[in-house]
């Protein structure tokens, strides 16, 4: 079994798969991991919603 992490811009019709792992290795993110997966995700929709003005 797998665990799939991905992000839905909804905005701008994009998803984008961040982190496939094996449950039976982690079963769930560390507090370390996930500040660094929100800071990711912080950036990639920052980035799409600029992307998206942009092409106004």
């Amino acid at each position: 079994m797998y665990r799939i992490i991905y992000l839905d811009i909804q905005m701008s019709s994009h998803t984008i798969l961040l982190l496939i792992y094996a449950k039976n290795q982690q079963g769930n993110l560390k507090p370390d991991q996930k500040k660094a997966l929100k800071q990711l995700v912080d950036q990639l929709k920052s980035l799409y919603s600029s992307e998206r003005m942009d092409n106004q």
